[in-house]
Formats: structure tokens, C-alpha cells, sequence
């Protein structure tokens, strides 16, 4: 299952144009981002005239509402799949960022609680946990410039929360 999780994220992180080169010196300051045809679509329109629409890949995927990142110049949502279960869950978080898409963010077998963007914009954190079984829940936070993690933070399993004297992005 974790293979096919990954694949198809490599796919649509493909597909969204990750490969894509934003031309030097627009100016990607995002103006708006909506859903569009129901919860199918992303458009982002920018502040240098480019729109952008983002379409799902999947016809079990459903998007949740965009959120534009204080600095104007990211753009995230997640996206909702039935993966093993029944029902969706939200398995991925795609962000944009100049124009193009930087982190698919995924937790393979599991699920994204919650997300955030950082520093205006510049960094992301995500709350990953499992669906069913044994809690496994931690934070990740990621540079949206280039998708690296920079940070991880496990919640006590015990206790069910971020350990004390853990990084403000991860409470």
C-alpha cells in the first residue's frame, strides 16, 4: 500500500508541474485562490496576470478550501482520497509556491490532522497521524522553497502530546 501511496504521489506531484520554471522576475504574488467546479479545482490567479487551475487526478480525490500564506507567495490545500477505508481521508497537502508546485506532502498510511503555513510563508508544518490502531502522530515542519524537512517533533504516545520545551510550530 505504501508503494502505490507513493507512486501516486510522485504522480500527481508530477503532473502538477513541479518541473515547471517560473519566469524570472514575475512577480507570483497570489491574488486569489479558489475551488472551482465543486471541490475539483484549484484556481490561484497571481498578481502578474497568470492563472493557474490545478485539477484532481483521481476521481475519489476532493479538495479542501485553499489557504494563501502570509507573505501572498504560497498556496496550499489538502486533498481528501479513499486510500483503505471507506470513506476520504485527508492524505496529501499540495503547495504552491512562485507559480509552481513545491511540497506534495504525503503520509503514507496515514493521514495529514492539520496543517500551517510558518514564518509568512516561507516553511510549513504539518500534524501527521494514523487513521486506526496505534496512535502514531508527529509534526514535520518543511521549507516550502525546496520541500526538505527541517524538523520533526513525535507526540508521547503515552500522553497523547508534543513533549515539553518542543518548537512552536509543533503545538
Amino acid at each position: 500500500m505504501q508503494f502505490k501511496l507513493s507512486v501516486c504521489c510522485c504522480l500527481t506531484w508530477l503532473m502538477l508541474g513541479v518541473a515547471r520554471a517560473a519566469p524570472a522576475g514575475a512577480d507570483w504574488r497570489v491574488v486569489s485562490a479558489t475551488l472551482t467546479r465543486g471541490d475539483t479545482a484549484v484556481q490561484i490567479t497571481y498578481r502578474n496576470g497568470q492563472v493557474v487551475t490545478i485539477r484532481k487526478i483521481y476521481p475519489e480525490e476532493s479538495f479542501d478550501p485553499p489557504v494563501i500564506s502570509q507573505d501572498r507567495l504560497s498556496v496550499g490545500w489538502s486533498v481528501e482520497r479513499r486510500v483503505d477505508a471507506s470513506y476520504a481521508i485527508p492524505a496529501d497537502a499540495h503547495i504552491y509556491r512562485n507559480g509552481r508546485a513545491i511540497v506534495p506532502w504525503y503520509c503514507p498510511g496515514g493521514v495529514i490532522e492539520y496543517w500551517q503555513f510558518e514564518a509568512g510563508g516561507k516553511w510549513v508544518s504539518f500534524e501527521q497521524g494514523n487513521p486506526h490502531g496505534v496512535p502514531q502522530e508527529h509534526w514535520c515542519l518543511v521549507d516550502v522553497a525546496n520541500g526538505h524537512v527541517l524538523g520533526r517533533v513525535n507526540v508521547d504516545d503515552d500522553t497523547g502530546k508534543v513533549p515539553p520545551g518542543a518548537p512552536a510550530w509543533a503545538r
